[in-house]
């Protein structure tokens, strides 16, 4: 934890359990507000701090309303900024998925939750390395460039809803057009990139924005269909791209592009069930007159079945994400949800009701035995229908 926050905080779900927030990225936040308003200098280095609870107006201490933040420079200098509870939504939600595997809360339940503080004593200073190593942090001025912010607006189009103290970032279209085309080039894995971009200042407002120049797809990689792993060699590849290009650039920013489109989704369920080449065979009846008939699952497709397909993904989805694993819902967890449900379908099935499930069975022959079908391909597999 950065700074000197003396408090101890615990969310409270009705099963009190003790959880310590990470407060780095709220002092980074403060700190970087405090250089767009100019209170506090335009430097690199760890912002110093602390955190400190704001009572809850009804409920009192150690019920905590909110937080409040405070960010000193050396040489002068401070800013501070209220920090709203659900900064430790985190925490709650990864607490609840206790509640979620004991079948108390169900993923996607609303839930309420309280945060409480409670005085530490103030740690002692650690001067001391074990190793005999002292890092000393080297502070740098931040490369901005002085640049009216009215030139950018002049020429840029907003996109989404506007919100308070969002950072202006203007990027060119034909880096977003660089990267719908990775994208597309990367197929059924993700991939990445690096954005490239400068820090300019418009002292008269004053503001701090961002422009990005420049897309550089990031390079020896580790990918596969739910993630990309940037290595040594990946960010050495930038850094030459950046010298190469001798611009004075800075990295402004990486991002991921997920192979699992909302539309791959809904295509794996629907082939899966429907696709006439997909493994989506159930069972086989056997008649009296020994013939057999196989059923596939697609004849009991229904609404219900498709919620109990959405709800389990999401489940897992959850699930994985408060354990922190990879975020979103992937093709896999629709395909693990869709195989669970044809096997419940295949049970579903037997010789005493089949005809109330399947209208066109003969009426003139009985159903003696159902056998479900063993499927022999064990690991997932995509369908596309192309009907």
């Amino acid at each position: 934890m950065t700074g000197h926050t003396h408090y101890q905080c615990a969310l409270d779900l009705f099963a009190p359990d003790g959880h310590r927030p990470d407060w780095e990225l709220a002092l980074e936040s403060v700190a970087f507000e405090g250089i767009r308003r100019g209170h506090l200098p335009a430097v690199t280095g760890t912002p110093r701090g602390a955190v400190g609870p704001i009572w809850h107006a009804e409920l009192g201490e150690p019920y905590v309303g909110a937080f409040r933040a405070l960010v000193r420079r050396e040489g002068g200098g401070a800013a501070s900024s209220e920090i709203p509870t659900a900064y430790v939504r985190a925490l709650a939600r990864s607490a609840s998925a206790i509640f979620v595997e004991k079948g108390a809360l169900q993923a996607g339940d609303v839930f309420t939750y309280l945060v409480c503080a409670f005085p530490t004593p103030e740690p002692a200073a650690d001067t001391d390395s074990p190793d005999g190593f002292v890092v000393e942090e080297i502070v740098e001025p931040l490369p901005l460039d002085e640049a009216p912010l009215r030139r950018f607006v002049a020429t840029a189009v907003a996109q989404g809803p506007p919100m308070d103290g969002d950072v202006p970032v203007f990027i060119p279209q034909s880096v977003l057009n660089e990267a719908v085309e990775l994208s597309r080039k990367a197929g059924d894995v993700e991939t990445g990139g690096v954005l490239l971009g400068k820090l300019h200042r418009d002292s008269a407002l004053p503001e701090v924005f961002v422009e990005i120049t420049a897309l550089i797809p990031a390079r020896h990689t580790v990918s596969d269909a739910t993630k990309v792993t940037f290595t040594a060699e990946t960010w050495s590849a930038v850094e030459t791209a950046i010298a190469l290009r001798g611009r004075a650039e800075s990295k402004a920013g990486w991002f991921a592009v997920a192979a699992d489109t909302r539309a791959e989704i809904v295509e794996t369920a629907v082939s899966r069930l429907y696709s006439p080449n997909a493994d989506n065979e159930l069972c086989v009846l056997k008649f009296r007159d020994g013939k057999v008939r196989t059923v596939v699952a697609r004849e009991l497709a229904s609404g219900r079945i498709f919620e109990q397909i959405c709800r389990a993904a999401r489940l897992t989805a959850f699930l994985r994400d408060v354990r922190g694993g990879e975020s979103g819902l992937r093709v896999s967890d629709i395909d693990a949800a869709v195989a669970n449900a044809m096997e419940r379908l295949a049970s579903t099935i037997s010789a005493r009701n089949a005809p109330a499930y399947l209208s066109d069975l003969p009426q003139d022959v009985d159903v003696i035995a159902v056998e479900p079908v063993v499927h022999k391909v064990a690991r997932p597999m995509r369908y596309v229908n192309r009907g």
